[in-house]
């Protein structure tokens, strides 16, 4: 199963990581603040949006029940964080404006 979402959010979830040769190894409360300081809130401070993509692989024997969300999403093998620009789009500040005054704001 694959997931995708908020950095931080996802990150605490994983347990693994893959390195650089993509190869799993271990996913520490350490190497979790490694992260977030030396990717995650330098892409902040660039402007860019992270996300976090990780997997998680179930056996054909025990699979989990995927009404619960939490035993779902956890123990996760983190694949990446990008970083996304999310510009805003050049009609937003016009639609903001026109809002703004016939009173909707």
């Amino acid at each position: 199963m694959y997931t995708k979402g908020t950095s931080k959010i996802i990150l605490k979830k994983c347990n693994t990581i893959l390195n650089r040769n993509g190869d799993i190894i271990l996913f520490s409360h350490v190497d979790y603040d490694h992260l977030v300081q030396t990717v995650i809130e330098p892409m902040t401070c660039d402007d860019l949006d992270t996300i976090c993509i990780a997997y998680r692989d179930f056996s054909s024997d025990d699979l989990p029940d995927w009404n619960n969300e939490t035993s779902v999403i956890d123990q996760l093998t983190c694949i990446c964080v990008c970083g996304i620009e999310d510009r805003i789009r050049s009609e937003i500040p016009d639609a903001i404006a026109t809002i703004s005054r016939v009173g909707l704001i």
